[in-house]
């Protein structure tokens, strides 16, 4: 290992001193001269010359002025020459045609009178009877029933079991008889009279036999008629207002009096009058229970108007309950 270190130190000091001392061991002669080179001297203006000289700035010509335009000369203006007004035609005379004779429209031919149409033929009488209601005789309702049928009575005679004529007293006779009323018996029927009875039926026990079918008339041509103008159409708008203000100034109706008001007695004849028109047994159980007030307004004969019936108010149970109750 010291081997190496040794031969390292050596040769490091053996460049050191060839650094050192190399130059006492070359000749001189061995040195390269200095060159020189022969140059020519030239003046500065000469220098400048060969030196690249810049662009020259272009120059720019002004522009020549504009020359004065002369003034143009004044417009001339014609004298104005009098116009003489023109001269006023003669009249002339205007010729007016001779008129032109109109041919008078040949006559308009009448039209002819329509044919008479014939009546269609009778039917012919068949065997079948003819039924005259009215001939049927109908037995009268009567307010009794008798072995003979009585009219009846007037109204001035009194109802008696015998019929008796009206007798005046006589001044002239001996025995003075005591006047005496008319009387007449009830009216009265053999038969009980059914309503079926009272207004007889007009159709034929039996019925006729078919006729023939009468001939077509012809067909009769009448003249045209030339039509009549229309009427305007008439206005709802007007129509309406009129209506308005006619019943806005039409005096106001009278109220019927108001009667007293019902008493206890009344309203439960009331109550009960209408409870035997219910049908209280096909009720449901919900709607037994339902308690509805019912307004209505009545005639002159107390009978309710149909129209005027109306619900006012209900209580307990459902929608469908009320409307069955």
């Amino acid at each position: 290992m010291k081997t190496g270190a040794y031969i390292s130190g050596a040769g490091h000091i053996g460049l050191f001193l060839w650094v050192l001392i190399g130059g006492l061991f070359v000749a001189r002669d061995s040195f390269d001269e200095i060159g020189a080179t022969d140059v020519s001297i030239i003046s500065l203006e000469e220098f400048e010359a060969l030196q690249p000289q810049p662009p020259q700035a272009t120059v720019i010509p002004e522009a020549p002025e504009a020359p004065e335009q002369p003034e143009p000369p004044a417009p001339v203006v014609p004298e104005a020459t009098p116009i003489e007004p023109p001269e006023t035609p003669e009249e002339i005379a205007v010729l007016t045609p001779d008129p032109i004779p109109v041919p008078a429209p040949d006559p308009v031919p009448e039209p002819p009178a329509p044919e008479p149409v014939p009546e269609p033929e009778a039917p012919e009488p068949s065997g079948a009877p003819i039924v005259d209601p009215e001939a049927t005789p109908v037995p009268q309702a009567a307010p009794r029933v008798a072995p003979e049928a009585a009219p009846a009575p007037e109204p001035e005679a009194s109802i008696a079991d015998t019929a008796q004529a009206e007798a005046a007293p006589d001044p002239e006779a001996e025995q003075v008889e005591e006047a005496q009323e008319e009387t007449a018996p009830e009216q009265a029927a053999t038969e009980i009279v059914t309503e079926a009875e009272e207004e007889p039926s007009a159709a034929p026990i039996q019925s006729n036999r078919p006729t023939t079918r009468p001939r077509r008339p012809e067909p009769v041509k009448v003249a045209e008629e030339t039509p009549s103008p229309s009427e305007p159409a008439a206005d709802p708008l007007a129509d309406s207002i009129a209506a308005a203000v006619s019943e806005a100034n039409a005096p106001p109706r009278p109220s019927a009096p108001s009667g007293p008001p019902l008493t206890a007695g009344e309203k439960d004849g009331l109550r009960l009058a209408i409870q035997k028109c219910w049908n209280v047994g096909s009720l449901s159980t919900d709607a037994l229970r339902v308690t509805v007030v019912v307004a209505m307004s009545l005639d002159r004969s107390a009978k309710p108007e149909t129209g005027s019936i109306r619900l006012v108010s209900s209580t307990g149970g459902q929608a469908a309950a009320v409307n069955q109750a």
